[in-house]
């Protein structure tokens, strides 16, 4: 069993499945950017030294100014609208009042919504409250129309990450897709690039591979054509990562020619990833293509390059400090060892990694090794500490709500109940 991402990653390169912000004092609930009561008053400011403040009775009369707006021309700066009277005055029921609008105040009004509603999404996103933040980013596009392209892109892309990471995938699609229009739109190679690397992790969590694969080819050649290395190095781990799920696919359906094929393409892509990111000097890349050979390998049954790419990922994951690396470079390794029945060197890399996992607080990291070292005693025939591991593996997962886990260790343990 190997070890499962704690999170999902919102970067738009790749990152590989990892084990693993400022609380806002104020009093005010933003569950909601849109709920009010009658007479309350609604923050519509985003500047810190001039905040606005309306009633609902004078957002409602600005709602009617611009929609008596919007069928005028737009080439104007000042446009007159006629307003019949109260009925009710005797003294001229058929007289009309003009109201003077001035387009670029509710233009700049527009801006200071926008900008205040956005910057909210951006907080809970910070903090990694996604449900949160995605009504307040859907609440400032309402106000975005005379926003330039520049900065609307980030909001859509800052969308699609929120969709992402509660699992609304096609959402995500469709707002990395308009990600992607602005930044053609505005001609920004960079920014191109970096959508379609958006929209090939999108389309990866769809399971539509092959797509994906056509998105981050596209993000590799833009960033070739822009000399931007970091993104060249991201776009093959991509492409090293869909090309090994494509295998992968094929594998499950035993077709062990289209699999070695697209196995083959996958070591291609993570071998130039490697080249580059030496060239680089960029050891977290380094490593972390190391880590993707290890893994193609060990599904191809090379099980002695698996450990030895593996063994070089753990050396680059101590160098730079990073634990959770560390810990998947360990179990993978210790899962190669069982491969090749050597269960003396797995249980040396489970120990290892469970004292990384426990060290971090991680419940699931520490539940997978669990699991692991289970089935380790368990093919050795020791009945005991295989219950043991696997009742707490059952424990932990219980415990996080991880119901695809909790299930996987209650059948663990019927099989070691029914052998005795």
């Amino acid at each position: 069993m190997g070890r499962k991402s704690k999170g999902i990653d919102l970067n738009a390169a790749s990152a590989e499945p990892t084990a693993n912000s400022t609380t806002n004092n104020t009093s005010h609930d933003l569950s909601d950017p849109l709920r009010s009561t009658q007479g309350a008053k609604t923050a519509i400011a985003g500047r810190k030294k001039r905040p606005i403040w309306k009633t609902l009775d004078e957002m409602e009369g600005d709602r009617k100014r611009e929609m008596a707006l919007s069928s005028t021309a737009h080439d104007i700066s000042h446009v007159s609208i006629d307003v019949p009277e109260d009925s009710t005055n005797t003294d001229s029921p058929n007289s009309s009042i003009v109201v003077e609008v001035d387009l670029s105040t509710v233009q700049h009004e527009h801006e200071q919504r926008y900008v205040a509603l956005a910057t909210a999404g951006r907080r809970f996103f910070r903090r990694q409250d996604y449900h949160q933040a995605l009504p307040y980013f859907r609440a400032s596009l309402q106000f975005a129309t005379d926003i330039p392209a520049k900065r609307v892109l980030p909001t859509y892309r800052y969308m699609g990450k929120c969709f992402m990471a509660t699992k609304q995938v096609k959402h995500a699609i469709k707002a990395h897709h308009r990600e992607l229009a602005l930044a053609t739109e505005m001609q920004d190679i960079a920014l191109t690039g970096r959508a379609y690397g958006n929209i090939g992790h999108a389309l990866r969590a769809a399971r539509g591979f092959n797509h994906a694969i056509q998105s981050f080819q596209k993000q590799h050649d833009i960033c070739k054509m822009s000399k931007d290395r970091e993104g060249r190095i991201a776009a093959l781990e991509n492409l090293g990562r869909s090309y090994q799920e494509v295998a992968t696919a094929w594998a499950n359906k035993k077709d062990a020619t289209l699999a070695n094929e697209y196995y083959t393409q996958a070591l291609t892509m993570y071998k130039k990833c490697l080249k580059l990111a030496g060239q680089a000097r960029n050891k977290r890349m380094v490593g972390r293509a190391y880590g993707g050979l290890g893994v193609v390998y060990e599904q191809m049954e090379d099980y002695n390059n698996a450990i030895q790419a593996y063994k070089k990922r753990l050396t680059f994951a101590q160098q730079v400090q990073d634990e959770a690396a560390q810990g998947r470079a360990l179990c993978n390794m210790g899962n190669a060892y069982r491969a090749m029945d050597k269960p003396e060197k797995a249980l040396e890399c489970y120990q290892q990694d469970l004292a990384i996992s426990e060290r971090q607080g991680d419940p699931i990291g520490i539940a997978v090794t669990c699991s692991n070292l289970g089935q380790l005693h368990q093919s050795l025939g020791q009945v005991a500490p295989t219950v043991q591991y696997f009742e707490r593996h059952v424990a932990l997962t219980t415990g996080v709500e991880y119901h695809d886990g909790m299930v996987y260790g209650l059948r663990n343990l019927a099989y070691v109940f029914q052998a005795i």
